[in-house]
């Protein structure tokens, strides 16, 4: 992470980044970025999508992000395998998700 903070242009963009800036942020540094949120109270699926990148660039790279919230705490952690997140249980089938 630390070979990539002189490559990132965050002006314009305050921090932390709030979710209504990703797409400033996704256009000055052309990446694609999604944001997953958590609900550790939902009964089915407790991960939902909370933005999801309208960019069609599919030269660009992609990002999901888990959003935490804690109290009045937020962090974006990220996800390196959307597929592995959002698996459920023990299963032999396997799902892909497209990102």
């Amino acid at each position: 992470y630390k070979q990539h903070v002189g490559e990132i242009d965050d002006s314009g963009i305050t921090w932390p980044i709030p979710i209504s800036q990703i797409p400033k942020f996704e256009r000055q540094n052309r990446v694609r970025i999604n944001v997953i949120g958590y609900d550790d109270e939902a009964e089915l699926d407790p991960f939902y999508p909370l933005a999801i990148s309208k960019s069609t660039d599919s030269d660009q790279p992609v990002v999901n992000v888990l959003l935490i919230e804690n109290n009045d705490t937020t962090h974006f952690v990220l996800v390196k395998s959307l597929n592995a997140l959002l698996r459920r249980g023990n299963t032999r089938r396997t799902k892909h998700y497209c990102e």
